[in-house]
């Protein structure tokens, strides 16, 4: 099952075999069946059946075992990824539809509440000198409170409910979010976008760079995200942003945009 555990442990076994030199072995003059067929036959043996090998064959077979389960580690990690935020993003919008149910039956009487409240003021037979004390005594200050206060969260959901239940999740992902985006990402024409992205998180997470810029990339953010991508004073919000940008990496991974 995804979790943050068992990304980080298919992680550090990925970085294991970069210690062994994985990415040094060179077998482009064996077919890409031949290399899976081999290494399927490594994983056959154990340790005493291959002492028993001529070194050409325990050599030959090693190499393809390790260069074949280095990319299925890192198809595991894709996979555990894809899986982890998705299910993550799932309990957000469940979360959220569940909290804009009890709102929305809530809000209809706080708005029968602004009605009545807004033809109050606007009675004609009201006297002009009308004390702000005397209008809340017959409109009820505390109703009033309450019915914009549940109308103005109803108004934020609708606004950005989905998004700010995913934020509530982010320290969650934050959890193997740096050590996944530090892989060797590449992309195909088109995802231009999404590697520069890459590369500020990284430097983001080494501390290289310690704010997000105001001209970071946001393309490939979702526009249901978009509500929440600023921040009050203008600046983009890393984490609306970062969740993006993790959304990205997987969608680009299911179409093959990036690898």
């Amino acid at each position: 099952e995804a979790s943050n555990a068992v990304i980080l442990r298919y992680i550090d076994r990925y970085h294991f075999l970069q210690t062994l030199g994985v990415d040094t072995i060179e077998l482009g003059s064996v077919s890409p069946p031949m290399i899976r067929y081999l290494a399927d036959l490594a994983k056959r043996h154990d340790a005493h059946t291959f002492r028993r090998f001529p070194s050409e064959k325990r050599y030959a077979l090693t190499a393809c075992f390790l260069v074949e389960i280095q990319k299925t580690i890192l198809d595991h990690i894709m996979a555990l990824h894809d899986q982890l935020l998705s299910k993550k993003i799932r309990e957000a919008t469940h979360a959220f539809e569940t909290r804009y149910r009890q709102v929305r039956r809530q809000s209809k009487r706080g708005l029968a509440t602004l009605i009545q409240t807004g033809k109050t003021l606007l009675d004609p037979d009201r006297p002009a000198a009308t004390t702000l004390a005397t209008l809340l005594h017959d409109i009820d200050a505390a109703v009033l409170r309450e019915a914009v206060a549940i109308c103005d969260e109803r108004q934020r959901l609708e606004d950005r409910g989905e998004i700010d239940a995913l934020r509530a999740r982010y320290s969650g992902l934050r959890r193997y979010l740096p050590a996944f985006f530090a892989l060797p990402f590449h992309g195909e024409p088109g995802s231009e976008a999404v590697l520069t992205g890459l590369d500020m998180v990284r430097q983001l997470d080494t501390g290289t760079r310690t704010t997000l810029p105001a001209h970071a990339p946001s393309a490939f953010v979702p526009s249901k995200f978009r509500a929440a991508l600023h921040q009050a004073d203008g600046t983009v919000d890393r984490r609306t942003w970062e969740l993006g940008l993790a959304v990205a990496v997987r969608d680009g991974l299911r179409s093959g945009d990036v690898f």
